[in-house]
């Protein structure tokens, strides 16, 4: 702005000046003064039109910027929501692991006392051969003393 104030006092320095050089000749004057004035007018126009585009252009960019400040909390919610399943996920598979080795216990668990009942199925069986071949001999016994 101190430049445009400078240019204006310029222009006024140089119409005075042009109007006391050129006194006599009043028609060259006027023209030399009417072509000071529209430049003076165009430069003047031509500022206010540049202030009007650099109001846009703050505009246009200011609307980008909220887009991407959108764009930006929309990243971070996702990456928030990511965290949060990762966490979830995280917690889930701990569980498992824990689920998995208690099962695993329990396999064991019940291994052993299914080896155990088929341990003693087979004593028992053992019993049960002996006692029927005893109650077999007793009955050979008996069938000869008979005969």
């Amino acid at each position: 702005m101190r430049a445009d104030a400078f240019l204006l006092a310029l222009y006024i320095v140089a119409v005075l000046f042009v109007l006391y050089q050129f006194m006599s000749l009043w028609p060259l004057a006027i023209a030399l003064l009417l072509l000071l004035l529209i430049m003076l007018i165009q430069k003047l126009h031509l500022d206010r039109k540049l202030e009007v585009e650099l109001a846009g252009r703050r505009n246009v960019l200011s609307r980008i910027e909220e887009r991407m400040d959108a764009f930006a909390r929309g990243i971070e919610a996702v990456r928030v929501e990511l965290n949060r399943s990762m966490f979830v996920i995280g917690s889930r598979l701990t569980e498992l692991e824990s689920s998995k080795s208690e099962m695993r216990s329990s396999n064991e668990m019940l291994a052993t006392k299914l080896i155990e009942i088929e341990n003693k199925l087979t004593s028992i069986k053992k019993t049960l051969g002996a006692a029927f071949g005893s109650l077999d001999d007793r009955i050979h016994l008996m069938e000869e003393q008979e005969d």
